[in-house]
């Protein structure tokens, strides 16, 4: 028997199907669109450079990224996007932590932002050319600077370490912060 037949015999079969695929249907629209920030997957907080201001970044965006309010000067690096990542630590709800938040307002709802990071030129113009032959290396691949983006050294160093230790100490509750993802 073919489904045709059984479709043409029990009608509520098919209405029942059509149904279950519609709410099927619904709830990945729902899913793949919460949480996202223009098309993409939301993967961890941003920084705008420019405006100062927390944004969601996309798993597709490296940084730096298009954020939409211009282009930002590093200095010794290319220009580019104002967009880097941002590793904000909470004592609080990570519920809280919101697009557009200052590091200002994070701290108001128990949350910490030091730093952010970027790929540096010469792993960004290798993945850009696929030219990652013989790998990369990873302890030079991704730059950390304070919240003004004009000092740019490798995350890994003991300078970058002594800038990230703020965010990761204590809270008053005596309990480590968390990472907050959006």
């Amino acid at each position: 028997m073919s489904i045709r037949s059984v479709l043409q015999d029990k009608p509520l079969y098919g209405a029942i199907g059509a149904v279950v695929v519609l709410v099927l249907a619904g709830f990945l629209v729902y899913n793949a669109s919460s949480g996202q920030d223009a098309g993409g997957l939301v993967t961890q907080w941003g920084y705008d450079l420019n405006t100062g201001k927390i944004v969601k970044a996309r798993a597709e965006q490296l940084p730096p990224f298009d954020t939409g309010s211009g282009t930002f000067d590093y200095p010794d690096l290319s220009p580019g996007g104002a967009g880097v990542y941002a590793q904000i630590y909470t004592c609080g709800d990570p519920s809280e932590i919101n697009t557009g938040m200052t590091a200002e307002d994070l701290a108001e709802v128990g949350a910490r932002l030091t730093s952010v990071t970027r790929y540096s030129d010469g792993v960004l113009d290798a993945l850009a050319n696929e030219s990652v032959e013989g790998g990369i290396d990873l302890t030079q691949a991704l730059l950390l600077s304070d919240l003004t983006g004009q000092s740019w050294i490798p995350e890994q160093s003991p300078a970058a370490i002594r800038i990230r230790q703020p965010a990761l100490s204590k809270c008053d509750s005596g309990e480590y912060p968390v990472l907050a993802v959006p």
